[in-house]
């Protein structure tokens, strides 16, 4: 009867401490929301690691978020599409901000959304035959092939 039973947990660390958590289904219940949250504002995922580097990539899931972080990858996860005011003045401290989200409709409209309140230093990464970022972990040159969507990806602006 946990709120976050049967999924995999993921917290959100501020100065060591846990100020939240996100659990995702692995089993496909057409009933249960995919991702589910603790009450209260929902954070960026990875600020405190993410926060000191002059560019990140911003990514929707919590496991996009891990795999971009195992690769050494400044990463921040939106968990959702819908960025909030108050994160999109929190990413202004960015030179560059990678847009790595869903390659599917409420990914491709986020991203356009995000680029007309980010401007130039927004730069859509199209994903490369896959849906997301976790999608390339399973790929034996998964990373490679993300920063080689990188090298061809347009200017923002």
């Amino acid at each position: 009867r946990e709120l976050l039973a049967g999924r995999v947990v993921v917290p959100e660390f501020r100065a060591g401490q846990p100020i939240w958590l996100v659990g995702r289904t692995i089993e496909s219940d057409d009933d249960a929301p995919k991702y589910l949250g603790l009450p209260g504002p929902k954070p960026l995922l990875g600020w405190e690691s993410a926060a000191s580097h002059r560019d990140v990539w911003i990514v929707e899931g919590v496991f996009d978020y891990l795999t971009l972080h195992s690769w050494g990858l400044p990463a921040l996860a939106l968990v959702g599409t819908r960025a909030r005011a108050e994160t999109l003045n929190a990413l202004g401290r960015f030179t560059r901000i990678y847009l790595a989200l869903d390659n599917d409709p409420a990914g491709r409209e986020a991203t356009a959304h995000l680029i007309d309140h980010l401007g130039p230093r927004a730069i859509p990464v199209a994903l490369p035959e896959v849906k997301d970022v976790a999608e390339l972990a399973v790929h034996r040159n998964g990373r490679e092939t993300l920063l080689a969507a990188l090298d061809v990806a347009p200017l923002a602006a």
